[in-house]
């Protein structure tokens, strides 16, 4: 079994969590942003990266419902532009399906039996 590690970088000289890597944060963020940040981590850290986003970010003629302004801002913010950048990205970096990059990362450490049947039990 593999997994496919989060997005970590190191930023301002400590390590953190970036979400730059799909969904609300490819409308929020530049494009010139998203691209620094995936090249840093594929090149700095010699990890993967994930990108994910949901069908309907790249629908900026989707019907819209009365919500709250943060809510709208959260789900309606830059629609008009992801599809874009979602282009750009493909076109300055490299992808591949997630089963390839998978294959190519070390296993996971043996699961403790004890700890695997208290995870199912929440599951």
């Amino acid at each position: 079994m593999s997994f496919l590690p989060t997005l970590r970088m190191s930023f301002l000289g400590k390590m953190m969590t970036l979400p730059i890597a799909g969904g609300g944060y490819l409308r929020i963020f530049p494009g010139w942003f998203l691209n620094w940040g995936l090249k840093r981590v594929n090149r700095l850290e010699g990890q993967p990266v994930a990108l994910y986003f949901h069908p309907w970010e790249i629908d900026p003629g989707q019907p819209r419902i009365k919500a709250a302004l943060k809510s709208r801002m959260r789900h309606y913010l830059n629609l008009d532009k992801t599809e874009a950048r979602l282009c750009g990205l493909f076109k300055c970096l490299d992808f591949a399906p997630m089963g390839t990059v998978l294959h190519g990362l070390p296993p996971l450490p043996a699961v403790n039996p004890d700890a695997r049947e208290e995870r199912n039990q929440w599951a």
